[in-house]
Formats: C-alpha cells, structure tokens, sequence
C-alpha cells in the first residue's frame, strides 16, 4: 500500500515543473495566518495540466523532506477535471492542530498526466497568530451552523416523518429504491439509539422483527414491503448482523425485559445461521458474503469484507452478553468463541500495512481470490467506526491516513475520500458517499481531530445542496464544483448522518 513513487527528496522527479509563487492565507494586517485550516497555494509557469500534488509543512525547514514532515504531508494527491474550471493549485490546511504564535515551513510538487512528480518548490514559511481561535471551537461553528444545522434538522424530520404509526419505514423518499432495507433499517435504529429516542426505536425494531416472523424467514431479509408481499431475501449477512447488534444494543440501553425476552429465540437462531457451512470459512476464520453490494463494480460481489465480519463480531459478543443475562450460559459461550474466531480472521486475513510498516483494515478478498486482499481502499475499510470496535483508535487513524494517501482527491478546495480507489487505475469518475463522509466525522470528532472535522463541515454545507443529506456525491468535473446527489435522504446514508451528527453535536457542545 505505498505511493513513494518518485518521492525520494523530490530533487530527481522527471517533471520540469516546479510550483513558485507560494502564498497562505488568509493574513491579517502583520502577515500572520489567523485560522485553524488556512489555504495554500501556488502556481507553476508554463503549465496547463496539473493533475497531482504533493505538499509537505514541518516545524524545521530541514524537516521539509518526505517521510520527515513533522507538521502534515498530504501524500501524492489526484485532481480530476478540467484544469481551466477545476481547482488547480490550492489546499487548505487539515493537518494536526496548529500553534500559536509559532512559524512553520512548507513547499510543494506537482504531477502530470504521466503521474510523474516535479521537483519540490522552493521552501516558503507562515506564522500563526497569537489569538490563533481554538479549533474545536471553530469546528463547532460549522457543525451549528445555519446551513448544516438546517441539513441535520430537515433529515432527520424526514425519517420521522416518513415512518408509519406501525413502526413501517420506506428506504427512500424519492421513489429511487422500493420498500424497506433490512440494512438500511438497522442504521436508523442506531441513529435512534445516539438521539436515546427509545420508545420510536422499539416502534421500528419490533414492527420490523414482527414482519420477519411473519414471513417465516430463517434468516434476515434484504427487503420488506409494507402491503405484506413476500420480502426479497437476497443472502446479505451484513444487514443480518447489523439488525442483530440494533436489538442488542436496544434492549441493553433500554433495559427492555419484555423485548428482549419476546424475540430472543428469534435473534439466537439468527445469530447461528452465518456460522456454518458454506458461509463460515474455518481456513480464514471469515465470513463469505455471496451478495455484498459495492460500488467498486457496480454488482454484488461474492467476498469476504470487513464490513460484514467486523458487524457479526460485536453483534455475536453483544447477543452473548443477552444470553447470559438469561441464563443461557451455553449458547453465549458459542457465541463469544465465533466471535473471537472471526475477531482473529479479521486480524490475520483483513489486516494489511501500511507504507510505514503501520497496521492498517483491509477492505475484503473475493471468494475466488481468497489467498489475497484487494488492493484500493473504499467505506468498507472503515467499518471499524460505526460497529464502534472497543480498541480500534490507533488502527482506525493509520487506515484513513493510508486511505486519504491513496484514496483522496481535491473538490475545489477540499480534499475528499473517493468512495473507492483500485491503485493503478483510472477511476470512472470522483465520488464521496454518504456513509463513508458521516463515519470519517465521527471518527475525527471522537479521536478530536477538530480540524479534519471542520474541514468536513464546511465541505458539505457548501455542496450538499438539496435539502436532505445525499445518498453519494458525485462530482461533475465540466461544471463548477457542482454535486450530483443520488437520492437525498436515502434511509441508510441519512440514518449514519444522524448518528454520527447527533453525537458530534453533544461533543461539539461539551
């Protein structure tokens, strides 16, 4: 997972070009840089094409070398475009907080078409202001802030809205996909939980487990309709574990006997069905998933992901915990030692490192590739964030940094995850879906990382530009920075905003 291409000390890249005219801003009236996430940029003379850059701030000048920044290195990072509409030459700060009152040194390279990096420019240097504002407070001003603030309340009145008295909830309200999702459902759930809305979880929950049951399903469907005809029951196991962990964590926070107690042989069942032949590999210690829905290519991909088996851990070890309060001693011992099989496959075989020789989640390995990981990065290497895995922090740090290196591009001014990157690829076109975004927000607010944050913040007031949170952003690379949104206020997409934006909210306020 490494992208030191050319990268040495910038002194032999191939391409001519070197950036001039290095400038940050804003400044105020002594030159001195008074905001958390200032803009840097630059030119280079003679070109047209700029599709790549790389930009390294250290507390030395001496430190201005790759692998030795101290401050921030962005990484080789990719432009899509056309360079006469599209950001060129520009990219706000989102590197660790930075101090006041101290100066600090940065340059830059750039790439072409041939992904070949120019020399590195000339060192220039800034110095922060002595009131630099403090960054979680200037974070908190865009989570609060009125176009976000109106983005947050509008979605989340559309998931209320759009649930029936009976607890029936349609994934979209656009009409782009019928009926309700299993998955989609098990977000909202969560979402629920964060805003401690109990009594409107177990409305839904307990309509949705009461309409499984009535189908007689074995396992959790993919879709259920409200005028009762027979669910689509597509082999998803991610959905499956994700609805088993929503209960678990319902009845534990609500302290509910009676649900619990009603639907338990239902969810224990449930929570075997996985653990078996052909679906639980005993080589790998991994769950197959036959049908997981990606974007990568636009089907469903046969594989063994860490979205599906990172959910199935902590929803066997949160139904164990259930068991036990039960009595049921046998069946969550059963449970706990799949569970830490599978923590272990997730450990040995969705496991990788990193250019630094850091631990990093891997995305998944196909079913027909089983022997490695593939390659790229996508939302599904982020799992570990909305599963909430106890002791993840360190390992969930290095894997967006690895991500950001080789996963990232500019939007304007902004740098975005693209929903997924297959190295040595052209990518059809820049995307950030809605999860991934709401997840990394998450991650950033908890690990108080405020400036990343803000950054974020900022981006999707700026171009989430429908009223409800998107489904995913498509960027329009002949336009002007403008967003295609698929399906605003999509069940799963908007539930994950909700959860990770009512939770960023209370810390935000703390």
């Amino acid at each position: 997972m490494s992208n030191r291409t050319n990268e040495a000390d910038g002194k032999n890249g191939k391409n001519p070009y070197q950036p001039v005219r290095l400038a940050v801003g804003p400044l105020t009236e002594t030159g001195a840089v008074p905001s958390n996430t200032p803009m840097f940029r630059w030119t280079v003379e003679g070109r047209r094409e700029e599709r790549a850059f790389r930009l390294l701030v250290a507390t030395r000048p001496e430190l201005l070398l790759p692998g030795q920044a101290d401050q921030w290195d962005t990484g080789i990072v990719r432009q899509w475009g056309d360079p006469g509409i599209c950001a060129r030459g520009r990219v706000r700060y989102a590197g660790p907080a930075l101090s006041a009152g101290r100066t600090y040194y940065w340059k830059v390279q750039i790439g072409d078409d041939e992904s070949e990096m120019s020399r590195f420019s000339e060192a220039a240097a800034f110095r922060m202001t002595d009131d630099l504002p403090d960054a979680k407070t200037a974070a908190a001003a865009r989570v609060f802030g009125e176009r976000n603030d109106a983005i947050y309340r509008t979605t989340l009145d559309s998931l209320y809205s759009r649930t029936t008295p009976d607890g029936y909830v349609p994934t979209s309200v656009t009409g782009a996909y019928p009926g309700q999702f299993v998955r989609d459902t098990a977000a909202h759930l969560f979402a629920l939980l964060a805003l401690a809305d109990l009594p409107e979880a177990r409305k839904v929950l307990v309509s949705l487990l009461d309409r499984i049951e009535a189908c007689g399903a074995e396992r959790a469907p993919q879709i259920m309709f409200a005028d009762g005809s027979p669910p689509v029951m597509l082999d998803q196991p991610d959905g499956h574990y994700q609805l088993l962990l929503a209960w678990a964590d319902y009845v534990q926070l609500a302290d509910d006997r009676e649900t619990e107690r009603k639907y338990y042989p239902l969810v224990r069942d449930f929570a075997f069905y996985y653990l078996k032949a052909p679906y639980f590999d005993p080589k790998l210690n991994l769950l197959w998933n036959p049908a997981y829905e990606h974007a990568r290519e636009n089907v469903h991909m046969s594989v063994y992901d860490l979205l599906t088996n990172q959910f199935a851990v902590q929803a066997l070890t949160k139904v164990a915990g259930v068991a036990r309060r039960l009595a049921d001693d046998e069946t969550a011992s059963l449970l706990e030692n799949n569970a830490g099989a599978l923590q272990a496959g997730i450990e040995r075989g969705l496991t990788a490192l990193d250019e630094d020789c850091r631990p990093v989640f891997g995305e998944l390995r196909g079913r027909d590739s089983a022997d490695r990981l593939l390659p790229g990065f996508s939302f599904v290497n982020l799992a570990p964030i909305p599963a909430a895995v106890p002791g993840a922090e360190e390992k969930t740090r290095n894997t967006l940094q690895a991500y950001e290196r080789q996963g990232s591009f500019m939007w304007g001014e902004f740098r975005m995850l693209h929903t997924y990157i297959t190295p040595n690829t052209t990518n059809a076109g820049a995307q950030v879906i809605g999860k991934g975004l709401a997840w990394a927000c998450y991650f950033y607010a908890t690990s108080g990382d405020w400036n990343r944050l803000s950054l974020l913040q900022e981006w999707l007031e700026t171009y989430n530009t429908v009223p409800l949170f998107g489904e995913a952003f498509n960027f329009l690379p002949f336009s002007r920075g403008e967003a295609y949104i698929q399906d605003g206020g999509n069940q799963e997409q908007a539930s994950w905003f909700i959860w990770a934006q009512a939770q960023i909210r209370r810390l935000a306020s703390e």
